[in-house]
C-alpha cells in the first residue's frame, strides 16, 4: 500500500490521495477501477488504458502497479521517441526512424519509434499512418538505416498528381489513368483528380464509390487504364439507373432493376432516396 499511497501522491494533491488510499482498504480493487485520464495521470499501469492521443515514452517496473510494468505517458510532438508496447500511434502522426532492439528507456522489453507530424516530401518509414489528405508518391527499394526498412514518399493530394497505386484515395479523389513506372517499387502508379460528374476513373483498386456518386457505365476497357476496366461516375438523383457495381449511397435504396448495356456485365438498379 505504500507504493500506492507515492504514485497518487505524484498525481493529485496529498488530501485527495489520502482519502483514495483510505477508499482502496476498504474496497477491494479500487485501485484498479479508478479512472486514467489526461487531467489526472502522467503515468499508468499496463493493466489500464492509455488516455487516447498519448504516447508511451518509458516504460519501468513499480510496485505500485501490481506486478505490472508502469508506462510514462505525453502528448506526442516532433521527434519524440514511443515505446512499442501495442498502443496507436497518435493521428495524423508519422514514424520516420524506429530501433529493432529493445530499448533502455523501455525496460529494454521494447523497442522504440520515432514520430513527427507529416509535410509535403515527407520520407516516413513505409507501411506506417498515412494521414489525409496525403498520398504515397515514391516507395524505395532499398532499406533506410533509419527504418530498417523502405521509405515512402508523402504529398499532399492535389488535381492531377501521380501517387503509387497502393494510396489511400482521399476527399473523393479517383484514378483517371494507370501507369508501371518504376517510383513505386511495383505497385505501379495513378493519375488522382476529384470526382465529378462524367468523370471515367479506371478501375484498380476503386473500392467504394465516391460518396454521392454511382456507377453509370462499364467499360471492359479504356484508354489510359491499362489492363483495368473504365468507370464513369454521375452524383445520384432519384430515378438514376446505376450500375449494381456502385457503392448505393447512405439513404438512397434501388427500387427496381434493368438490364443495361452500359452497365454489363452487372445488372442496373433504379435508385430513390
Amino acid at each position: 500500500m505504500s507504493g500506492f499511497r507515492l504514485l497518487l501522491r505524484r498525481v493529485v494533491p496529498l488530501s485527495v490521495a489520502a482519502a483514495l488510499a483510505f477508499f482502496a482498504l476498504v474496497v477491494p480493487g479500487a485501485a484498479n477501477a479508478q479512472a486514467v485520464t489526461p487531467d489526472t495521470a502522467s503515468s499508468v499501469c499496463a493493466n489500464q488504458t492509455v488516455p487516447t492521443g498519448y504516447i508511451v515514452t518509458a516504460v519501468s517496473a513499480s510496485s505500485a502497479c501490481g506486478g505490472y510494468l508502469l508506462y510514462t505517458i505525453a502528448l506526442p510532438s516532433n521527434g519524440a521517441k514511443l515505446c512499442t508496447v501495442g498502443v496507436p500511434v497518435p493521428y495524423p502522426y508519422v514514424i520516420i526512424a524506429g530501433t529493432t532492439t529493445s530499448q533502455p528507456q523501455c525496460d529494454n522489453q521494447f523497442e522504440t519509434q520515432t514520430i513527427t507530424q507529416p509535410y509535403n516530401g515527407i520520407t516516413p518509414c513505409f507501411g506506417g499512418t498515412l494521414p489525409s489528405p496525403y498520398v504515397i508518391t515514391d516507395i524505395t527499394t532499398t532499406d533506410s538505416p533509419a527504418c530498417s526498412g523502405p521509405t515512402m514518399t508523402l504529398e499532399q493530394v492535389t488535381p492531377g498528381i501521380t501517387a503509387c497505386q497502393n494510396t489511400i484515395k482521399w476527399d473523393n479523389y479517383v484514378a483517371t489513368a494507370d501507369g508501371t513506372g518504376g517510383a513505386c517499387a511495383g505497385y505501379g502508379t495513378e493519375v488522382l483528380n476529384p470526382v465529378h460528374n462524367g468523370i471515367v476513373a479506371c478501375g484498380v483498386g476503386a473500392g467504394p464509390s465516391p460518396t454521392g456518386y454511382v456507377i453509370t457505365e462499364v467499360w471492359s476497357s479504356y484508354s489510359g487504364c491499362g489492363q483495368y476496366e473504365g468507370l464513369e461516375y454521375n452524383a445520384a438523383y432519384n430515378g438514376i439507373l446505376a450500375c449494381a457495381n456502385s457503392t448505393i449511397p447512405a439513404g438512397w435504396s434501388v427500387t427496381s432493376y434493368q438490364t443495361d448495356s452500359l452497365c454489363t456485365p452487372f445488372q442496373g438498379e433504379v435508385l430513390a432516396s
